[in-house]
């Protein structure tokens, strides 16, 4: 059976701050592909209500049609 290979402390240190930075990586990942989806959505509900509000250009405001109270 071999004997396990003993690392030096440097080496050790580079390893688990690599280990580290793989995993802020895969979270950062995460994060930018969840944002993403969330600017696709929004995005889409802009495209919309910017079409609602071409529809409604040729509508009357709803003051020109009501006489004020005091009348």
């Amino acid at each position: 059976m071999a004997a396990p290979i003993e690392l030096d402390p440097t080496t050790l240190q580079m390893q688990e701050r690599i280990a580290w930075l793989e995993n802020a990586l895969q979270e950062n990942n995460q994060l930018l592909e969840d944002m993403a989806q969330r600017l696709a959505k929004v995005e889409r509900q802009i495209k919309v209500l910017a079409q609602l509000a071409d529809t409604q250009e040729h509508v009357r405001p709803l003051s020109e049609d009501t006489r004020p109270p005091h009348y």
